[in-house]
């Protein structure tokens, strides 16, 4: 298992006790996820536990029921809402209406450690990250209308950060 996987299996168990972390961190998931839209919000992984966890925080915050479904040779696993009305109330429970509202929403960090879950959550669906044994590298695969967005909040945690 790589040292990246690692570090996703200890996000994936660690436990955000409060509702407002436990939203902030499926709210990371969803931005940085495949899609999200009112067409679409979605979320692929190599990692079934994500993809669980994921269908699992769906369900409890938003109410919204949505199956892991494996690709032919199990090599990723997707959730997928396509539903309007599905996809309409995740979006709401974020406070994202319309084509143009796809910007990190401050308005769903409630406490001093929503923004970690939420770092947390962006870097399960999007992140990568080396071993500290060659070299420190943290990387976040995103839309470059987020990588500012998500600089600013990793620089907030003290962290040089730059947009590539």
């Amino acid at each position: 298992m790589s040292f990246s996987q690692t570090v996703k299996g200890e996000l994936i168990d660690a436990q955000y006790t409060e509702p407002c972390c436990r939203k902030a961190f499926l709210y990371g998931m969803c931005l940085f996820g495949k899609s999200f839209s009112s067409r679409q919000v979605a979320l692929q992984t190599e990692n079934p536990r994500i993809a669980e966890k994921y269908s699992v925080l769906l369900a409890e915050i938003c109410r919204v029921e949505a199956a892991v479904v494996p690709s032919p040779g199990r090599r990723s696993f997707t959730v997928s809402v396509t539903d309007g009305s599905d996809c309409a109330k995740i979006l709401k429970t974020f406070a994202h209406q319309g084509a143009g509202s796809l910007r990190v929403n401050y308005a769903n960090f409630d406490c001093e450690n929503c923004q970690n879950a939420f770092i947390a959550g962006a870097f399960l669906s999007c992140g990568t990250v080396s071993s500290p044994k060659s070299d420190y590298h943290l990387e976040f695969t995103v839309p470059s209308e987020f990588g500012c967005q998500l600089c600013d909040h990793v620089r907030g945690k003290g962290i040089k950060a730059r947009p590539n």
